[in-house]
């Protein structure tokens, strides 16, 4: 754990799911689930990007049913599946956590900060 601001400890990261857990504890206000791209997905992500510079994907769905719901809006490109199998585990993951009948995604490419008064988003 790491304190943000001073104030005490406020955040947690971590490398495993139940980090996710900690964000009921009352001294925590963010946490951080850490990992590393595949691959696959740091190459679809790639496309992506190279193939829709100005993507923005906005919905509300099901956690049962995010492959499905995604598919569509999503760029056909190789390792496609790849991306969206780790969306599903990180979305499933946040319903249960949260317990959720539906989840907001966004996924966006970003060419500059989005709330540059408060943060720079990295």
């Amino acid at each position: 754990m790491s304190g943000i601001g001073g104030g005490g400890p406020s955040d947690v990261s971590g490398l495993l799911p139940e980090v996710m857990t900690k964000i009921y504890q009352e001294s925590i206000n963010l946490m951080v689930l850490q990992g590393t791209l595949t691959n696959d997905i740091s190459d679809y992500c790639h496309r992506l990007i190279e193939s829709k510079p100005n993507f923005n994907l906005r919905l509300t769905i099901n956690p049962n049913k995010v492959a499905v719901s995604l598919s569509p809006s999503l760029p056909v490109s190789t390792n496609q599946s790849a991306f969206i199998d780790d969306l599903v585990l990180l979305l499933e993951m946040y319903a249960r956590l949260f317990d959720l009948d539906e989840v907001g995604v966004r996924l966006q490419v970003l060419d500059r900060a989005m709330c540059p008064r408060f943060h720079i988003d990295q």
